[in-house]
């Protein structure tokens, strides 16, 4: 087996030295902006123990990346190399973060301006997007939650009719072991998708960056304003 020229970017730990290098940042915001589409990233950040009050005390991890759009919705990033089981249930803890810190924040201003008691509050809340991009393949009823074979899409619908009970909760998976095409193969690669999925994968082995990344960023990208 060759060895990796670069550290892999799916580690957790070299994705946060990337988030933390200068420059990088357009290029991370259009990633996001890409498997989000109509959304504008207002702010991005790495996050530290101290930082927010949005800190996982299991074994103190916290989230790679958080990020807050032009609207006020909240974005968690997560890379993940290894398959883990219950990966969804985690994802969704580490939702409840944000979702509770927003209304934290506002009992707290509302309490402490005028004493409104908490049954009177407004609980409306910023939508909150959960971005994972994940070496393995999750496991699906059917192809059908899938875009293009690679990314799955979770919200809280109605299970009869789709009906979105809330806007304030997503769940967006790439999928990168469902990528069929290994390295060296980069021209079997038809779509965007497939070529965006095929430089993260694989871009620690690579000489230099696949043809046509940054254009696939820009094609990828929808109206602003178009709901994911």
């Amino acid at each position: 087996m060759n060895k990796p020229r670069f550290a892999n970017i799916l580690f957790d730990e070299t994705f946060k030295i990337v988030v933390g290098a200068p420059g990088n940042e357009p290029l991370l915001i259009r990633l996001i902006e890409t498997l989000i589409p109509g959304k504008k990233i207002r702010s991005l950040e790495r996050l530290d123990k101290e930082n927010h009050g949005l800190v996982i005390s299991d074994k103190n991890t916290t989230f790679d990346l958080f990020c807050t759009s032009e609207a006020g919705e909240q974005f968690i990033v997560e890379m993940q190399f290894a398959e883990q089981e219950t990966y969804r249930e985690r994802m969704l803890f580490y939702a409840t973060y944000p979702l509770r810190a927003q209304m934290d924040a506002r009992i707290r201003a509302v309490e402490r301006l005028s004493g409104i008691t908490r049954d009177r509050m407004d609980y409306r809340l910023h939508p909150v997007y959960v971005l994972s991009m994940l070496n393995f393949s999750l496991p699906h009823e059917g192809d059908k939650a899938l875009e293009e074979g690679l990314v799955s899409r979770f919200s809280i619908r109605n299970d009869g009719n789709g009906e979105i009970m809330t806007d304030a909760l997503h769940f967006i998976y790439l999928e990168l072991g469902r990528l069929g095409r290994k390295k060296g193969e980069e021209a079997l690669c038809r779509t965007p998708l497939e070529r965006l999925a095929y430089s993260l994968k694989y871009m620690h082995m690579l000489d230099e960056r696949p043809n046509g990344f940054d254009d696939d960023l820009q094609q990828m990208q929808r109206p602003a304003g178009r709901a994911p």
